[in-house]
């Protein structure tokens, strides 16, 4: 039986514009930028590198100014209303986790007003609070150690692919997020699929 949702951050619950601005250097055939782009990512994700010296780098391959950088994420992380509100309607009904990699909570709940978080979600997973990003099986297996439950027992939803797969390992149901629409579908087969609906 399910009992808890673990949802990703940026992509799911709010747009992941470096992500986009990735996209765009692998597209371009920038392969080389492109990595480093993604490595530069992680190591912040990771709180191997500042912020800061990781937003100057990052503006420097995509040929932009910090502060044309800091529009582009500014405007292409709007947080994604529809699903809160989805997750406001479930939360009675199940745990509700987020899994993320990300340097920190401080810069998630730089989103909302106060206390929205607290009020959406039972766990807040970060790559840099626990050291690991996903798809690695520790990250998932902290969410699952601080919710208390085995991870047959939860979904986890992500926009890449690989990362919403990487929970698998730990036993959760994967559904690789492309909108609300088509999660809540995926969601509701899950759920037929194990609860016996």
């Amino acid at each position: 039986m399910i009992k808890a949702v673990i949802f990703d951050c940026f992509g799911v619950l709010i747009g992941d514009a470096l992500k986009l601005e990735a996209d765009k250097l692998w597209a371009a055939g920038r392969e080389k930028e492109a990595k480093e782009f993604h490595d530069l990512l992680r190591a912040a994700d990771l709180q191997l590198i500042s912020v800061e010296e990781t937003r100057q780098r990052e503006a420097e391959l995509l040929g932009l100014s910090i502060d044309e950088l800091a529009k582009i994420v500014k405007t292409g992380e709007a947080v994604n209303w529809p699903l809160v509100d989805y997750i406001r309607s479930i939360k009675s009904q199940y745990k509700i986790g987020m899994v993320s990699n990300i340097n920190g909570r401080s810069y998630i709940e730089a989103h909302f007003e106060s206390g929205i978080l607290d009020e959406l979600f039972d766990v807040i997973v970060t790559s840099g609070e626990v050291g690991y990003v996903k798809p690695a099986p520790e990250i998932y297996q902290a969410a699952l150690d601080r919710l208390g439950i085995s991870g047959q027992e939860v979904v986890m939803s992500d926009d890449v692919e690989a990362y919403a797969n990487g929970a698998a390992a730990v036993g959760i149901h994967p559904i690789w997020f492309h909108n609300l629409d088509q999660f809540k579908t995926d969601f509701h087969t899950i759920l037929e699929a194990t609860n016996g609906n």
